[in-house]
């Protein structure tokens, strides 16, 4: 693949890495090597492989958000048990 000395440049200084021109010409055939690497897999038949999210098949199993089952009267209960709250709520200090 033909990668050029501003595209290692573009790369460094988004990684904050000063590199010297040696590095540059170095990197830039390391980096060559690894795409064309890459690319040797474009030659691979994957046809008859199915699309998947990850190796496991397993999927997150998430219940619903449901509203809380207890009464208005227990709600009350729970709130008076805290120093201060605010419509409903918990008022806690800033932790930030």
């Amino acid at each position: 693949m033909n990668i050029t000395d501003k595209d290692i440049l573009d790369t460094a200084k988004l990684a904050q890495l000063s590199l010297t021109e040696e590095e540059v010409t170095t990197y830039r055939s390391h980096v060559g090597g690894v795409l064309d690497y890459f690319k040797a897999l474009d030659a691979v038949d994957v046809s008859h492989v199915d699309e998947m999210g990850h190796i496991t098949g397993r999927e997150n199993v998430l219940r619903a958000d449901e509203e809380s089952a207890t009464s208005a009267e227990d709600r009350e209960k729970l709130l008076g048990e805290f120093p201060s709250g605010e419509s409903g709520y918990i008022k806690v200090k800033n932790v930030l």
